[in-house]
């Protein structure tokens, strides 16, 4: 009876920590290959999400300093929405006037995004050769891959901006397949040392 209680207290949080970790991991593959699918095939549009953006923050400066106007300071003396109006309808501008060096420099920011993704795949290559997996080497090699995929974006990105990000949306489809690959397989493997490590309890 001793044993059985041990069990569940053991496997029970290791279980729920895997499922919230898998949630978060797959949430992050589909928006690497939904983003990805848009700056291969629509590249262009970024220009128009720069544009929107910037209207946007204009339109929350706006409504942030009405705000600041039409409440009675009295009652919020700390109130500090002027400043962030202020400062979000610069910011707005600045994305409004300056959205082709935005444009400009999204390859590198993608650049640097899929090199960090390529650092969490080698860490769960790691991972799955401490716990003696001997398939982690595919892991390596795709995080080695992916690592290398956005080191050259980040070298080449200002000589071609629409070609870049076409390649930053390709690296970041295979990016996303290649997660949920890692999320199923690591997933397994993790699952069934929980199982061994139940039986050990038992």
């Amino acid at each position: 009876m001793f044993g059985k209680k041990t069990n569940n207290n053991i496997s029970s949080p290791e279980e729920s920590m895997l499922k919230g970790v898998k949630w978060h991991a797959s949430l992050s593959a589909i928006l690497l290959i939904l983003l990805g699918g848009v700056l291969l095939f629509q590249p262009q549009i970024v220009s128009g999400i720069c544009r929107l953006i910037g209207s946007l923050l204009c339109l929350a400066g706006v409504v942030e300093i009405a705000i600041y106007f039409i409440s009675d300071v009295r009652k919020n003396y700390g109130n500090n929405k002027l400043i962030i109006g202020i400062g979000l309808i610069v910011a707005g501008v600045f994305v409004l006037v300056a959205y082709k060096l935005i444009m400009h420099i999204v390859p590198l920011i993608l650049g640097i995004f899929i090199i960090v993704d390529g650092v969490i795949k080698l860490q769960t290559a790691f991972n799955a050769a401490k716990v003696n997996d001997v398939n982690h080497k595919p892991i390596m090699a795709i995080a080695i891959l992916t690592i290398i995929a956005g080191v050259l974006i980040v070298a080449f990105y200002s000589h071609i901006i629409n070609l870049a990000l076409r390649i930053v949306g390709l690296v970041m489809i295979f990016s996303g397949v290649t997660d949920f690959v890692n999320i199923l397989y690591v997933g397994k493997k993790i699952s069934d040392y929980i199982k061994d490590m139940e039986k050990l309890v038992k």
